[in-house]
């Protein structure tokens, strides 16, 4: 385990160590039966059918060890195919099951960090992984947009309590094709991520309440600038940025409700309901944005997937009985 818990809920990649392991997969499918309708909130209504490609866990923390699978779900209709080859590989990309990690805009690259805090450009047809943006230490992709790749730089230090633990130092461009990072004019205090053209922070301001993480959204101009309010929760413990809609609007999250933060200040909650938790990993498509589910069902934490469509609402979309499912990829 490495880094800081308030860095980890802004980091929305993952790592790995074995490049080999990196080698885009196209495996073969085996339909499954339905899935049977479990009680469940109101589902959201899909007009059209479409496979999501989604990875499950079935299990308790008393009868371990928990059963992986991957797959997809079509929606509507719970109807489920599973890929063993996707096991393992969180993302689905282009017909692909890839490793953690950021996709390209096109969808023929991606890049992840290993442990040595590198970061590793992937082709995602030739598999061929090298190292760019320098050896670091970098905290890990913060996004990877058409202007290039944006990176966290971090100061690492070791401990044998909490593992390393990191300290922003700035956020960094890396044009993908060559040539030397890039600071961002925006506060070095802080670890980013960048949607809709912007870069987004969280902190904890003086005088309020103590807690046990950030509990204000920030949002700053990638051209430089102040950084701006957009969300602040004082008597919240913590809040969570969950992650961002198609036009790179953040939802965030506390431990009672989620809300998509449209401006300055200006949020809707979308979601309030104790027995489940919509969380990432996110996906977006034309249909919306697509949730991973947690339940608050001891032990098994079984959980639909869900569906924000833009109605004022995230409304469950799929589920598997007794499966908390993580969603990876858009529905096609």
């Amino acid at each position: 385990m490495r880094g800081a818990a308030l860095a980890a809920l802004f980091m929305l990649a993952a790592c790995s160590t074995n490049p080999s392991a990196h080698a885009p997969l196209a495996g073969s499918s085996t339909p499954l039966a339905a899935a049977s309708p479990s009680t469940s909130p109101t589902a959201a209504v899909i007009p059209n059918s479409c496979r999501l490609p989604v990875h499950w866990e079935i299990g308790s923390a008393t009868s371990p060890p928990y059963s992986s699978h991957a797959g997809f779900l079509t929606i509507p209709g719970n109807g489920l195919t599973e890929d063993p080859d996707g096991v393992g590989f969180p993302r689905y990309l282009n017909g692909r099951w890839l490793p953690g990690g950021l996709g390209s805009p096109d969808g023929q690259q991606y890049v992840y960090g290993d442990r040595d805090y590198a970061i590793h450009l992937v082709d995602v047809a030739t598999a061929y992984d090298r190292v760019i943006g320098g050896a670091g230490p970098w905290g890990g992709p913060a996004a990877f947009t058409s202007d290039g790749l944006y990176l966290n730089r971090v100061r690492i230090t070791p401990s044998n309590f909490a593992g390393d633990m990191q300290t922003p130092l700035g956020l960094w461009l890396v044009d993908t094709a060559g040539g030397e990072p890039r600071k961002v004019g925006v506060s070095p205090d802080l670890m980013w991520s960048v949607a809709g053209k912007a870069a987004w922070g969280s902190d904890r301001p003086a005088g309020d309440p103590p807690g046990q993480g950030s509990n204000r959204l920030l949002r700053a101009d990638l051209s430089g600038g102040a950084a701006v309010e957009w969300f602040h929760q004082p008597q919240a413990n913590s809040v969570i940025l969950v992650g961002f809609d198609g036009q790179g609007l953040p939802f965030v999250s506390d431990d009672r409700a989620v809300w998509h933060v449209t401006g300055p200040n200006q949020s809707v909650e979308v979601f309030r309901d104790t027995r489940f938790r919509p969380q990432g990993p996110l996906a977006n498509d034309k249909r919306g944005t697509w949730f991973s589910g947690f339940g608050t069902f001891e032990n098994t934490w079984a959980s639909p997937v869900f569906l924000y469509s833009g109605s004022g609402r995230i409304e469950p979309a799929g589920e598997i009985p007794g499966a908390r499912i993580s969603v990876a990829g858009g529905c096609a």
